[in-house]
């Protein structure tokens, strides 16, 4: 194998620690192996490698392996020439073409200037007496009007905002946010029109704030773009002094993009032990949306028609909104030993939204494992940390995933039963999934699949304090939303999640959910939920719902008062609260019996050993054992140590399918 060694510097140190004969720079090191007829290494040595523009990679650049020590692939541009504004505020000037959403200090993420500083504003009603103003200054009506419509209240607002262009509102609908420029307002009747809309009306959101908004440069850390003065003001944090900062800005979204020629793939890429850090957030334009999992959002790493190929011992950091992107016609990748922190958006997207029209066109066999995962979802409230849409055969296996993410794994991605999608046979095993949902939104769910996935398992995985939002609740374990089925969910304990550790939406079927412990849900256990079936009577649930162990202190077993269907097999399980009788929709266990669910179940305690403090060990005389659960370990979840290898890693890149 042929080796390059590439420096960020023009030439050698002279002290023997670069190569006189280094090539200079990332781009020119790729130009350099395409010339050369054998696979190449090329070693990054130390120093901050920055892109001018996207790197694209394509079959030419098969069999290179770009090994970092110590580098750091950028987007970043320096911000020098820092003026005291008084007040601990300080100013310089950016080009005038600039326009981006991130910004960094110290190799720190700095926060946007924002109204108000904490907290929401909630909309308004509709004006009273508008006489149809939006619709008079912009000719629209109906959907179209009501999605770039936002009502607010006037004295929720400063009498004189500056610069109103800057701005822009954060408007919070439930599991995503609308990112929206204002074109007109009136303040006087409360209504905002903005430049483009939302998927839907914006009465359709709990709460809305402001973001680059000079009035709230009071906040230390925070910083504020003046479009018209080309001028970025800084707040200096605590003990931030103007002749300490290192500040740099976002010129690019994307870093690397493997781009193969029509009917070509590049194989056997790999990248270790690089750092990509600083892109920019914005998807350009005036406006951004998302239905779910913010999949519009830029990718600092994209591939498609890539194979045979590694992501190993990689660092995505400080990036403006997803760290990776596996698109289409991807296979046999292996991502590992990787740790995503402060990414914008989630860390890796696998697959994609739309069913390939070719099978040529599927992702899979991708194996996620032995990751961590931490503190993204910073700008993009509504993200995953591991996505996977119409793609098959992957494996998320003993990563550590925390933070303020709207799901942890988030898999499938098909809202109806036909046509028949790719996702199938999805393996998320072994994780540790904790501390979930920590920013304005909360968590959906911690563990989601959605759609028609056979032979899909959920298993083994530990959920701990999973939290929803104060404003819309949410804050689940796992869920099985529409049309899931062919789906296993076993042998996992979800702890202290909000709105308990299960719950399935009406129209699921096919599935089943065995052997779990769902403990300490804090405002209910379990739910089915969804729109009600429409039929007379309702079609059967088809869910099997048995030797799961169901424990807790506060709220009732089920959020639901009722439910429409009862045609769903539940039994063979254990339930217990110490401190209420077990009632089952307000019914005792006899009368649940009546409808024919849990007969052969028990309500007694299960006689674990210290649940509160996480340690559910059973004793021998369990009545848990009575009713068929089978004990297991959770002792391996999370990232294994070095020495360790899980089944996901055996395959170590090769192609299964050989």
């Amino acid at each position: 194998m042929k080796q390059l060694f590439i420096s960020p510097q023009k030439r050698g140190s002279g002290d023997g620690s670069t190569p006189e004969n280094a090539i200079c720079g990332l781009p020119n090191s790729v130009f350099a192996a395409r010339g050369i007829d054998e696979a190449v290494e090329l070693h990054l040595l130390p120093g901050e490698y920055a892109l001018e523009e996207t790197l694209v990679l394509d079959e030419r650049d098969s069999g290179t392996s770009f090994v970092g020590h110590d580098a750091v692939v950028t987007g970043g541009k320096p911000l020098t020439d820092w003026h005291d504004a008084g007040e601990g505020i300080v100013w310089t000037k950016v080009p005038a073409e600039a326009r981006f959403t991130q910004f960094f200090v110290n190799g720190e993420r700095r926060e946007w200037t924002r109204y108000p500083e904490e907290g929401i504003l909630f909309p308004g009603g509709s004006p009273a007496q508008s006489d149809g103003w939006a619709n008079d200054v912009s000719g629209l009506s109906g959907e179209e009007l009501a999605n770039r419509l936002l009502y607010f209240k006037p004295e929720d607002l400063p009498e004189n905002l500056y610069r109103p262009e800057d701005i822009e509102f954060v408007v919070l609908q439930f599991w995503m946010e609308a990112r929206l420029c204002l074109e007109k307002w009136n303040r006087a009747t409360g209504e905002a029109l903005m430049k483009s809309g939302s998927w839907r009306p914006l009465t359709w959101s709990y709460g809305y704030y402001l973001e680059n908004v000079r009035e709230g440069l009071t906040a230390p850390g925070r910083w504020y773009h003046d479009r018209r003065e080309n001028r970025l003001y800084y707040h200096l944090g605590e003990g931030e002094r103007i002749g300490s900062i290192r500040a740099a800005y976002p010129v690019l979204r994307t870093l690397i993009e493997v781009k193969p020629s029509a009917g070509q793939k590049a194989e056997n890429l790999s990248f270790e032990g690089i750092t990509f850090s600083v892109t920019d957030g914005h998807p350009g334009g005036s406006s951004y949306h998302s239905v779910q999992a913010e999949l519009n959002a830029p990718v600092a790493v994209r591939m498609s028609s890539t194979a045979q190929s590694v992501v190993r011992r990689c660092a995505f950091s400080n990036l403006g909104a997803w760290a990776l992107w596996l698109k289409r016609g991807c296979g046999c990748i292996a991502v590992e030993r990787c740790a995503f922190t402060s990414c914008g958006a989630g860390a890796v997207r696998i697959g994609e939204a739309e069913r390939p029209k070719d099978p040529s066109g599927q992702t899979e066999f991708i194996r996620f494992a032995n990751n961590r995962i931490a503190d993204c979802g910073a700008f993009y409230l509504g993200s995953a940390g591991v996505w996977i849409g119409q793609s098959g055969h992957n494996t998320v296996a003993h990563n550590e995933i925390s933070g303020p993410l709207q799901w942890a794994v988030s898999v499938g991605w098909n809202w109806q039963v036909f046509p028949l999608n790719y996702s199938r046979a999805n393996r998320i095993e072994k994780n540790y999934v904790h501390d979930l949902g920590t920013g304005i939104l909360g968590t959906h769910g911690a563990l989601y699949v959605l759609g028609v996935s056979p032979e899909t398992v959920v298993e083994g995985n530990r959920v701990e304090n999973v939290h929803g939002s104060k404003y819309w609740g949410a804050g689940e374990g796992i869920i099985l939303d529409n049309s899931c089925s062919g789906i296993t969910v076993q042998n996992n304990l979800v702890r202290n999640a909000h709105a308990g550790g299960w719950g399935c939406n009406f129209d699921c079927f096919g599935n089943v959910i065995r052997n779990n412990i769902f403990a300490y849900g804090t405002s209910y256990q379990l739910t089915r939920y969804g729109d009600a079936p429409s039929k007379d009577p309702p079609p059967p649930n088809g869910e099997i719902f048995s030797q799961n162990i169901v424990l807790w202190e506060n709220g009732p077993l089920f959020k639901e008062k009722d439910w429409p269907s009862y045609s769903t097999f539940w039994d063979y399980n254990l339930y217990w609260n110490p401190n209420a009788p077990v009632t089952f929709m307000g019914r005792s266990l006899e009368e649940w019996n009546a409808l024919g669910l849990d007969i052969h179940s028990a309500v007694a305690d299960p006689g674990f050993a210290d649940p509160q403090n996480g340690d559910f060990t059973l004793g021998p005389d369990s009545p848990a054992l009575r009713i068929g659960f089978e004990p297991f370990s959770l002792e391996d979840a999370g990232i294994l140590p070095e020495s360790g290898r899980s089944s996901a890693e055996e395959q170590d890149g090769t192609d299964p399918r050989d």
